[in-house]
């Protein structure tokens, strides 16, 4: 179920590199699974397209 979820934010990814959500669900996706240093890696990206995504967060 959760390596669909993560091939499907692959897609999302592919097709719009850009899109900090696509990178954060597929980071959550990742946490999910216990792969927190990979998680880490994506949510980092998503915060670099879009800091306010994260508003409020601190690194």
């Amino acid at each position: 179920m959760y390596e669909d979820a993560i091939k499907a934010f692959d897609k999302a990814i592919e097709i719009n590199p850009k899109s900090a959500r696509a990178w954060h669900n597929k980071a959550n996706t990742l946490y999910t699974l216990g792969k927190y240093d990979e998680s880490m890696k994506v949510y980092n990206k998503a915060m670099e397209l879009d800091p306010l995504l994260y508003a409020g967060v601190k690194k």
